[in-house]
């Protein structure tokens, strides 16, 4: 069986009793087979995310008021999941990566702006806030950034928007023909656990 060479590997994982283990915690490069890799367990965080889009338009109704990005669809998702339409909510203790992207869009003329934050089980963020601008009439503009919070079990995160022109929406588009393409969602988000602690 093939063999490849591990140097440092945990001493939390024993791969082959005890001369293995006590090699390890000497700083003693140690042996592995394939197989043993991959018998090796991981906890119940790895992989955990979640990819989720809005298929609707969402609209400014009430000028400066707070705003959430919602979300009706799941794209995918391992533990990570969608409460009460905006609450992206983890399952685990853990650094996560936030990231979204919107289509925004202006419906009147002049130049309008919008504020995008993050909020943290419904407290604001510090200096999490970013400010774009929309020109003119039919104006469209696509925010997307990110953020890493450190979250524990059950915490979420949310994501706002307020702007002073009520003409300001996060716009979505059904598929297109001439060419025949995909829809556009006015919200992407996903979420994916960068370390678990």
């Amino acid at each position: 069986m093939s063999a490849i060479q591990i140097p440092n590997l945990s001493a939390a994982i024993a791969l082959n009793g005890a001369e293995q283990l006590e090699a390890v915690q000497a700083g003693t490069s140690v042996r592995v087979t394939t197989q043993q890799i991959a018998n090796l367990s991981v906890g119940p965080e790895f992989g955990t995310h979640g990819s989720f889009y809005s298929t609707v338009t969402q609209t400014n109704p009430v000028a400066s008021a707070v705003n959430k990005m919602t979300f009706n669809t799941t794209s995918s998702n391992d533990g990570v999941i969608v409460v009460s339409n905006s609450r992206l909510t983890v399952p685990f203790d853990g650094v996560y990566n936030i990231q979204f992207s919107a289509q925004v869009q202006k419906t009147d003329g002049g130049t309008d702006s919008m504020d995008i934050w993050i909020q943290k089980s419904g407290n604001n963020v510090d200096y999490s806030n970013t400010r774009v601008e929309l020109a003119g009439n039919g104006a469209k503009q696509v925010a997307a950034w990110n953020w890493m919070i450190e979250l524990a079990a059950n915490e979420y995160v949310e994501i706002c928007w307020s702007s002073a022109d009520t003409d300001v929406n996060l716009h979505a588009e059904l598929p297109q023909v001439t060419p025949t393409r995909p829809g556009i969602p006015s919200v992407i988000a996903t979420v994916a656990m960068v370390v678990p602690i």
